[in-house]
């Protein structure tokens, strides 16, 4: 299995959000403990960076990106994936590229939080919770 993972995921391990931390977290773990494939977008990486600077600090910042590019792939985009994104059927540009970048690298699964939003993805996306009563039933 190989899995895309929102931003939002990221950020709600790193930033420890109330009522989010707990499944993302879960998911997260998961992901290492069965060392399934993890990708992440190259334009996320600096969403996350600006995010965690303004909530922390440039040094916390950029200790976390340091994590990230070494604890999940770092999927590249190109302009033919800008161009596709602009054309895709799914209505946020972000999660436009994102569906992209995560079909150009095989991914099965988008986890997100915003499944809504992904509705017209070619690649299925699925909330943590859901990831996990698919994945961690006894």
């Amino acid at each position: 299995m190989t899995v895309f993972i929102d931003t939002n995921i990221i950020l709600d391990v790193l930033m420890e959000r109330d009522g989010l931390y707990q499944d993302s977290i879960a998911v997260m773990d998961f992901l290492f403990d069965n060392d399934i494939a993890r990708f992440i977008s190259s334009s996320s990486i600096t969403d996350i960076y600006y995010l965690l600077r303004k909530a922390t600090s440039r040094d916390k910042a950029k200790e976390a990106i340091g994590w990230l590019a070494n604890a999940i792939s770092i999927a590249n985009l190109d302009s033919m994936d800008i161009h596709k994104a602009l054309g895709s059927d799914v209505n946020d540009f972000e999660d436009a590229v994102i569906d992209v970048v995560a079909e150009k690298y095989g991914c099965d699964l988008i986890i997100t939080r915003n499944v809504k939003d992904y509705r017209d993805s070619s690649v299925r996306a699925i909330a943590p919770a859901d990831f996990l009563a698919i994945h961690k039933a006894p």
